[in-house]
């Protein structure tokens, strides 16, 4: 979705999601006042990082019902985008667009026609949305380019989100994602690396992304992975103790998280 006037608002507050605690002094801050919904993003957004997505999924709807009481439509579209797209993260495309279609998410599950569909549509209503067109619509392109075997062309589509990507992790775990099905492990953990350098420093150090926190333990996975590849085995270890470690509280059914203990239990 294309970047909204109310971002430029809330990304006045930092959250400093660091890997043991959330940022108690924000959520109190708006404790009980009209701007509550901020507090329960920020709860969702810790709770992902940890891969606690059911009670993730049920502040985000608090979220989106507080923000749309407001009369804060596209807050609340944004707030339930950000739980779907964590479901498609989280491997459930199942549920992945429960809430109405996130095209980000579609196209993550390899919903090519349906992600096409509705990025046609927020084209048609922002059509000249800077972020939207350099950033957004290019990481909905690249996934289904990756999901059609056109892996450079996804890499070629994400070269417009590259000046705008330490406040967008989205388009550098895409990268990623590509770069790993291209067998290309070293510049696949060099993305993933982009997400991890930044803990606390501009992936969550403003409220621009409800899901940041998500990408944050999710690219320890990836750069395991590429590692894997590039046969760096003592990288890939360290890369998947972090991950598990950030997860250690996560669901246990989540798929991705199966496939991490699976793998690094091969390297053992």
């Amino acid at each position: 979705m294309a970047r909204r006037p109310w971002s430029d608002f809330l990304s006045k507050f930092h959250c400093h999601c660091r890997r043991q605690r959330i940022e108690r002094r924000v959520v109190r801050r708006f404790s009980g006042r009209p701007e509550e919904y901020i507090s329960f993003g920020l709860q969702a957004a810790y709770l992902n990082m940890h891969g606690q997505r059911r009670e993730s999924s049920r502040e985000y709807q608090r979220a989106a019902e507080t923000a749309r009481k407001q009369g804060l439509r596209y807050v609340a579209d944004d707030f339930e985008q950000a739980d779907a797209r964590a479901d498609a993260l989280a491997g459930n495309c199942e549920s992945s667009h429960r809430l109405g279609n996130p095209a980000l998410a579609l196209a993550m599950c390899g919903e090519a026609s349906e992600a096409e569909k509705v990025a046609a549509e927020t084209s048609r209503l922002s059509p000249n949305a800077t972020i939207w067109n350099a950033v957004q619509l290019p990481e909905i392109q690249a996934m289904i380019a990756l999901h059609h075997n056109e892996q450079a062309k996804g890499i070629e589509l994400l070269a417009s989100a590259s000046p705008y990507e330490r406040a967008y992790p989205d388009a550098v775990y895409v990268r990623g994602l590509i770069y790993l099905s291209m067998k290309r492990g070293a510049e696949a953990a060099a993305e993933f690396r982009k997400i991890a350098d930044h803990e606390g420093a501009s992936w969550g150090a403003k409220w621009v992304h409800p899901y940041w926190g998500q990408y944050y333990a999710l690219s320890y996975l990836g750069m395991a992975r590429g590692y894997v590849l590039a046969r760096e085995d003592a990288q890939a270890k360290d890369a998947y103790e972090k991950f598990l470690s950030l997860w250690k509280t996560a669901d246990p059914d989540l798929p991705v998280l199966r496939q991490a203990r699976a793998e690094y239990a091969k390297l053992r």
